[in-house]
């Protein structure tokens, strides 16, 4: 019997902000905001990238920075609610909304989600 494969799927996240947070490996302050991938059972899921953008002007980045630095960090296990922690430079430029893109994989099956964080 041929093997069947799963669809990928894209999900629209939905974004909590929980605060200003210092995180132990960091030399500034970080935004916490609590990612939520959909409805559905998450559990054994990984976030394998993540990647954001923010608007950019006046000849900045993409993130209104006119400086390098990291601005975004996540990697790693999502609840089975769907639930993730993602964090930002607090002081990464002006953008006041941020576009979010995270790859993962659900029990074998590829998928993608999308989040707009308002900052």
């Amino acid at each position: 019997m041929p093997e069947t494969k799963a669809e990928a799927t894209v999900t629209v996240a939905t974004v909590t902000k929980m605060g200003i947070v210092k995180l132990p490996w960091a030399l500034t302050d970080w935004e916490q905001y609590r990612i939520n991938l959909g409805p559905g059972n998450w559990a054994d899921t990984v976030v394998t990238v993540d990647t954001a953008w923010g608007g950019g002007n006046n000849g900045r980045d993409h993130w209104g920075w006119t400086y390098e630095g990291f601005a975004a960090s996540f990697r790693g296990g999502v609840d089975s609610l769907g639930n993730f922690d993602y964090f930002l430079e607090a002081h990464s430029g002006s953008s006041p909304e941020v576009g979010c893109l995270f790859r993962w994989v659900r029990r074998g099956v590829h998928g993608a989600s999308v989040a707009i964080i308002q900052r």
